[in-house]
């Protein structure tokens, strides 16, 4: 394993890295090649350069290989094809190195490699290759994928168990529970586009897919905002996640007022396995306080008893009060 100092040296972004780096390749470890590859990976864009990944694919030991491939975008099977505005530019062709680079990886020993060319996870391509290109993708790109794969007919099993492989990457949780600043319009939409898909993907979704949709999806951010009373018409089994989600927005408290203080709207039925969902909810708060069941004959004691302890949102007590008002003021943006 190479120190921080080495590391740094040899992984540091500027123009003698690539020479410095295939200077001391031969003499290192596995362990310390991968150290080398995952900190050029987490450069700004994320990527494997591709010095770095002809080197890779020459490694014997299959993980150096893959840890490579997993970050590296590899050429279309065929030379590319520019558009009619572009023709004049004479741009060049799909390089022969690019093709080899692809088919080596293509016809690598290891199926996980092989999985790491494919560009198209919603085509009819095996799950294990959805799962291994899960695993590489970000949030937004994954959930618009696994839109238009419900659309496609996938089946809700398949979905939720790539969504999985996605949500266990820490980074992808961080991203989720993140208040993220947008300093531009256009990003600001872009960021949105998680809140928006996200969710109406929430209220047609199978059951697994929907309720790991429901326990994750921040319900603001960039120029979205989830209302509540959408959120309160979810299914029954969504609303019950989202009660049980250790942290919750604005939006989701409002959303779970208005059932718990509508049971005639939303029926009995739902109102009590709402209630039953924040007590179980007050029960594992990581605070270690031991909460029972709430006993309130009316619907808003009942959230008030309940939430009030355990939704971990500041000053939620003396706001409580008053949010059935907050929320009418602000359903003018909510989109």
């Amino acid at each position: 394993m190479l120190d921080e100092q080495s590391l740094e040296f040899l992984a540091r972004d500027a123009p003698l890295r690539q020479q410095v780096v295939e200077l001391a390749w031969p003499s290192l470890t596995v362990e310390s090649k991968l150290q080398i590859i995952n900190a050029i990976q987490n450069g700004p864009f994320k990527t494997t350069p591709t010095w770095l990944m002809q080197m890779c694919m020459d490694e014997s030991a299959p993980l150096v290989r893959y840890w490579a491939a997993r970050f590296y975008t590899f050429a279309d099977e065929h030379d590319r094809v520019w558009p009619a505005h572009l023709s004049g530019l004479n741009l060049p062709p799909t390089p022969r190195w690019e093709k080899e680079l692809r088919a080596k990886a293509a016809a690598d020993s290891s199926e996980l490699i092989r999985a790491c060319v494919s560009k198209t996870p919603w085509d009819n391509n095996a799950q294990f290759e959805r799962l291994v290109l899960a695993r590489n993708r970000g949030t937004l790109n994954w959930v618009h994928g696994l839109n238009k794969a419900f659309d496609d007919g996938f089946s809700d099993e398949d979905l939720a168990e790539s969504l999985h492989e996605l949500l266990a990457k820490p980074e992808v949780q961080r991203d989720l529970k993140s208040a993220v600043s947008y300093n531009d319009g256009p990003t600001a939409y872009y960021g949105g586009q998680l809140v928006i898909v996200g969710w109406a993907l929430v209220a047609k979704a199978g059951p697994k897919l929907r309720r790991l949709l429901a326990l994750s999806l921040p319900t603001h951010r960039g120029l979205a905002r989830i209302a509540p009373s959408a959120l309160a018409a979810l299914p029954v089994d969504a609303l019950e996640t989202l009660a049980f989600r250790a942290t919750k927005s604005e939006e989701i408290v409002a959303a779970l007022d208005l059932v718990l203080s509508s049971p005639e709207k939303y029926g009995e039925a739902t109102v009590k396995a709402l209630e039953e969902k924040l007590a179980m909810r007050a029960e594992y708060a990581s605070d270690g306080e031991e909460a029972s069941a709430p006993t309130s004959d009316t619907k808003k004691e009942t959230l008030a008893q309940v939430l009030n302890l355990k939704l971990q949102i500041g000053g939620l007590t003396e706001q409580l009060n008053g949010l059935q008002l907050q929320m009418r003021a602000k359903r003018g943006v909510f989109l």
